[in-house]
């Protein structure tokens, strides 16, 4: 333990033998000595009174440590009154110390342990947590109102952004965030590669192999994008009061204790990609799906099953000189062929088997034109809601018209004062303009679905965008699409079935067959 000395003495007291600077630091020594301590620095006050505003060296002890980091975990002195003028000094120095991890410790008088002693440290840590609490919540308020205006709370920009420096209208010096280009073109990226199915770990190895530079200059690595890809203030919003930190193990607070400030700087990122990596963040969480199936390089890792045991394929085994990798179930590997005797099927040939399937069955063309066919339909329904809309609008702008007309010939007529119904008057024709521009809208969605005409042409050119990305070079953005089409791949004795599905609107109709 790293310790420091403290010794003091008046003027008048220089001459007690017991009492003089020398003498107490003997002591002090001694005790350090005899408990193996280290001996950091020693703090000396001469002839200074026991108000610690009077002694320098005091308040550069206790100045150290405020550091985040103190150099020493305790104070030696030889008694209470040489550390404080009282009982309630030395209490409150001690209670403010021991928040920081650093004990006074008297080397010839025990500690104040007295029921009055504790009651009053008890009072003061309960007092200076209230003021903190107030403190805390009116420095929010703060932040939260100079984050409005748009100005930054301090700190270091993050990665996409740089700190500029303004005036505002009392001249005082505030801080702005303004888009780096070059950094930002990188956050885009990760965005990017993210929303195609790329885990964190390939991200990584992206960016490094095509020179986007970190600016730390160090290399990319997982941790540094997870924070990107979490971070509210690429969509150019302020968040703060987010962290927990002060629980051991927790990273954030709850979201109601969060201070979200929209609209502060520039966007990076529109918030449709931002909410669509948060969404696949949290289906790739572990509870979900496990995380060497986000990263992994194999095409069908997450989509096999065993037949016989129910559990998961993964790649654990390899061929001569790892040309080529096996797909295996996960149970058979860790608990042996006594609980399921498994099957190890070559991860090459059962990508190409399965990729040959599914390519057969889906662009086909007659699934091309049943794909269509269910884009008419869907476009016909929306036709006919349009127009549906369209009539109702128009009904409500004739009644509108009509009770208009009424009140034009009751003021002709003299029958009523203009003054009387000026206001409902207003009113009437603020409806009847809003009614408009609603129909207006509705007529050019209707112009803009018109029916799609099926063609020769049309399918070729769909199929060939679909295989595309299907046969394409991204291992992450071929299992995304194998995922929208496919259930699971159950491996069986007399060979593999794949179980098909047609989520959103892909196939809307109906279901693809087993095969």
């Amino acid at each position: 333990m790293k310790v420091a000395l403290y010794a003091r003495v008046s003027s008048d007291q220089q001459a007690e033998k017991n009492n003089s600077i020398p003498s107490q630091l003997r002591l002090l020594h001694e005790y350090a000595d005899k408990h193996n301590m280290s001996i950091y620095k020693e703090y000396i006050d001469e002839g200074e009174s026991a108000l610690s505003v009077n002694r320098p060296a005091f308040l550069e002890m206790i100045s150290e440590t405020k550091k985040k980091f103190p150099p020493f975990q305790a104070i030696l002195v030889w008694k209470l009154s040489r550390f404080a003028r009282n009982r309630q000094d030395s209490i409150l120095y001690k209670s403010l110390l021991k928040k920081r991890g650093i004990e006074v410790i008297s080397i010839s008088e025990p500690i104040d342990n007295t029921p009055q002693g504790q009651l009053m440290e008890g009072m003061i840590e309960v007092i200076d947590e209230f003021y903190s609490a107030v403190l805390a919540q009116e420095t929010l308020r703060g932040m939260a109102e100079n984050a409005r205006k748009g100005y930054r709370n301090g700190g270091f920009s993050v990665y996409g952004y740089k700190n500029i420096r303004i005036y505002d209208e009392k001249k005082n010096a505030k801080t702005k965030y303004e888009i780096n280009p070059s950094e930002a073109k990188a956050v885009r990226l990760v965005f990017e590669l993210y929303a195609k199915g790329n885990g964190l770990k390939n991200i990584a190895i992206h960016l490094n192999k095509y020179g986007y530079k970190a600016r730390s200059g160090n290399l990319w690595n997982k941790n540094t994008i997870a924070n990107i890809l979490r971070n509210e203030v690429y969509i150019g919003w302020t968040v703060f009061n987010k962290r927990d930190k002060k629980t051991f193990g927790k990273q954030f607070k709850p979201k109601d204790e969060w201070v979200v400030i929209k609209n502060t700087h520039e966007p990076i990122v529109n918030e449709e990609l931002f909410y669509k990596v948060q969404r696949l963040i949290e289906q790739r969480q572990p509870k979900n799906q496990p995380a060497q199936v986000t990263a992994s390089q194999y095409l069908l890792s997450g989509l096999i099953k065993c037949g016989k045991c129910k559990g998961a394929y993964g790649v654990t085994g390899y061929g001569r000189d790892r040309k080529y990798a096996y797909y295996n179930c996960i149970t058979y590997s860790k608990k042996g062929k006594d609980i399921c005797p498994g099957h190890r099927l070559r991860a090459d040939e059962l990508d190409i088997e399965v990729t040959e399937r599914v390519k057969n069955l889906l662009f086909s063309e007659e699934n091309m034109k049943k794909l269509v066919n269910d884009i008419n339909a869907a476009t016909k329904s929306l036709r006919i809601g349009y127009g549906k809309k369209i009539i109702e609008l128009k009904r409500k702008a004739s009644d509108l018209q009509l009770r208009l007309m009424r009140q034009y010939e009751a003021i002709e007529s003299a029958m009523i004062d203009l003054s009387l119904v000026a206001p409902r008057l207003k009113e009437l024709k603020t409806q009847k303009d809003a009614l408009q521009e609603e129909i207006s809208y509705y007529e050019s969605l209707n112009s803009q679905n018109q029916p799609v005409y099926i063609t020769k042409p049309m399918i070729d050119k769909y199929r060939k965008e679909m295989e595309q990305i299907f046969m394409g070079d991204n291992v992450q953005e071929q299992r995304e699409f194998l995922k929208k089409f496919i259930e699971k791949i159950i491996v069986k004795d007399e060979g593999i079935k794949i179980v098909y599905y047609a989520p959103g609107a892909k196939f809307p109709s109906s279901a693809l067959p087993d095969a």
